[in-house]
């Protein structure tokens, strides 16, 4: 997920797009499912700048809950969140606590510059946290 906002003549309008590509990479090396991006969230401060689209914070927590609701249906066990919006994070970071308080679902946001390549492959640091408290079974 990301935003639609003015970024000045240098960038594309959609931040998405970057965290779409990682998004890909890391689903080529980990076998996962990538689902189409979110190209809006909350930009409020942007909102003055033409084509800016923002979501008010309780319309994009309602809408990604929705969203991982259909897919724990669908009995996806994890879901992980790449967000390329820093304007997102206390929303995120909200949607997981209350996800894990309601109805006991573990999701986790991942933050597009917190995701790094090495010779050993993809790090995430989520997911190393994730893993390491995590049941095998």
């Amino acid at each position: 997920m990301g935003s639609t906002e003015e970024h000045g003549s240098h960038s594309p309008m959609g931040d998405y797009l970057a965290t779409e590509e990682i998004a890909l990479r890391v689903a080529r090396e980990t076998g996962d499912f990538v689902f189409p991006p979110l190209p809006f969230s909350y930009s409020e401060y942007f909102r003055h700048f033409p084509g800016t689209i923002t979501l008010s914070t309780q319309l994009l927590h309602q809408f990604v809950w929705e969203v991982i609701e259909c897919l724990r249906g669908s009995s996806f066990r994890h879901i992980v969140l790449f967000n390329g919006h820093k304007g997102n994070e206390p929303t995120l970071l909200h949607l997981v606590r209350d996800l894990r308080r309601d109805i006991h679902y573990r999701t986790l946001f991942e933050s597009h510059y917190s995701v790094s390549w090495n010779d050993t492959g993809i790090r995430l640091p989520s997911l190393s946290r994730w893993s390491s408290r995590r049941n095998p079974n």
